[in-house]
């Protein structure tokens, strides 16, 4: 199977044919060899949001729900966690709803203060969570939609997204303070349509793994509209045969996404 991990500090990414017996810390070294790295840094590994840390290096690519198509990051690994206090978190969610507000975006708020259970975007599996607050968040792209009839535009658009509880920061074990999922209906290789359209609305994107402290939940939906617009059928959600439809679809339609899509940046590929 091949497998491809991202070295975030070079920006450069790896392609590796590896077996499910492979164990993690075999594939790191290969990679930092690959990319002439000297190994004197303590390294991570981020899948779809969940740390993979030295303590788990000796595990196979198997025993963690590694497989075929996985996408991961390989990142040093900050030391310690860091958490607001209740209070405090709640103030900036406050200036953050009001900066939603000004931009128009319609919005409502949940609290949940407990551990929620959320399936993982590049193995199978779930992982849980503590999550302080719930936005559904309501937004207008350009995206489209596969009706009886065919693809149709589709401009309105509601994504739920979970601030978990040490946001705004990235967390050494569970990585990006937040997760989002999709609740509304829509075509597109890197979304999954929400549960009441068949899907479970997952949506695999480059953000989530690139995670900053100064990011905020305005500056992410606008995110979310530049990925509605822009997909990239080659990075699709492979397990997800709507999302795989969809890739298919906008590599035959290349003009249905927008200009704004940014270019492949190529790197390193190694097989065997």
């Amino acid at each position: 199977m091949i497998i491809t991990l991202n070295e975030l500090t070079t920006k450069r990414s790896v392609r590796l044919e590896v077996e499910p017996g492979h164990t993690v810390r075999a594939v790191v070294e290969e990679v930092l060899k690959t990319l002439k790295i000297p190994p004197t840094t303590t390294y991570r590994l981020v899948l779809g949001g969940k740390e993979i840390g030295p303590e788990l290096f000796e595990k196979t690519l198997g025993e963690l729900g590694i497989g075929d198509g996985a996408i991961m990051d390989l990142v040093p690994r900050p030391v310690g966690g860091a958490a607001l206090p209740q209070d405090k978190l709640l103030k900036r969610l406050s200036r953050e709803e009001a900066e939603m507000k000004q931009q128009g975006l319609q919005f409502k708020r949940h609290e949940i203060w407990r551990s929620l259970n959320f399936p993982m975007v590049y193995s199978l599996g779930y992982e849980t969570l503590d999550v302080a607050v719930n936005y559904s968040v309501d937004f207008n792209a350009r995206g489209f939609i596969l009706t009886k009839k065919g693809v149709v535009e589709q401009l309105n658009h509601t994504a739920n997204i979970y601030v978990l509880r040490f946001y705004p920061y990235l967390d050494p074990k569970y990585g990006a303070p937040i997760r989002i999922f999709w609740e509304s209906n829509i075509f597109h290789p890197n979304i999954c349509p929400g549960p009441k359209y068949g899907g479970n609305g997952l949506v695999c994107w480059k953000m989530i793994r690139e995670w900053g402290k100064n990011f905020s939940i305005a500056t992410l939906v606008k995110s979310l509209q530049l990925l509605v617009e822009n997909p990239n059928p080659d990075d699709s959600l492979n397990n997800i045969p709507i999302c795989v439809q969809a890739s298919a679809f906008f590599k035959e339609n290349p003009h249905l996404m927008s200009t704004l899509r940014p270019e492949k940046v190529g790197g390193p590929r190694v097989v065997g």
